[in-house]
């Protein structure tokens, strides 16, 4: 009887933490090295469009952060995501990178890195890697992707899991008039991939 009871919960348990695939607007497995666009679930005038590099204002202490832009009419740049193992396809247990195909100019990658402002205990998503922020903290870990209420949303889990500060999910937030990915409890952030068409993909 203990045996039975021990398989059952251990077939409960598996189930229970069962990895998804990620899917793709069309319905496609997200697939590792992939040109997408990240674009909001929801669609409106106030909801905004895609993501692109940019300063969070005129006089930003990063030289490049993770802005949404505010026409729906704007898919951003394009991104991939980069499994920390080799795999076929991504799933929402995968440890990944997130980076901008094109490396804004200033920064040395068009990776995603939490970055924490000077004097503030708002972590936003930066650019780039911790030489590219020398004078503010950053953290080293990985990003996820997760399901959510609505589509898909990001977390981040830090390497150093004792710092209070962070939140690992990230929301977004309207600062010094930009939209701001940061990582705090703010707007959800619910998010589809829309794969790059290939007459319109980079090398």
């Amino acid at each position: 009887m203990k045996t039975l009871l021990l398989a059952l919960s251990f077939l409960l348990f598996a189930f229970a933490t069962k990895a998804e695939v990620i899917l793709d607007a069309d319905g496609d497995p997200l697939l590792p090295g992939a040109q997408y666009y990240i674009y909001p679930v929801f669609f409106g005038p106030f909801i905004g469009g895609g993501l692109r590099p940019g300063k969070a204002s005129s006089n930003s202490i990063y030289k490049t952060s993770v802005l949404k832009s505010f026409s729906t009419e704007d898919y951003g740049e394009p991104l991939k995501f980069l499994p920390l193992q080799k795999i076929g396809i991504i799933k929402t247990d995968i440890k990944l990178s997130i980076e901008f195909v094109h490396t804004p100019e200033g920064v040395s990658s068009g990776k995603w890195i939490p970055v924490k402002d000077i004097g503030d205990e708002i972590w936003s998503v930066g650019i780039g890697g911790p030489q590219d922020h020398e004078g503010y903290e950053t953290l080293t870990g990985f990003f996820k992707i997760k399901e959510a209420r609505e589509g898909y949303k990001f977390s981040f889990l830090p390497n150093n899991h004792l710092n209070e500060t962070f939140h690992e999910e990230i929301e977004e937030s309207f600062y010094l008039n930009r939209w701001r990915l940061i990582f705090t409890t703010a707007l959800p952030y619910y998010i589809k991939f829309i794969k790059v068409p290939s007459e319109r993909s980079w090398i």
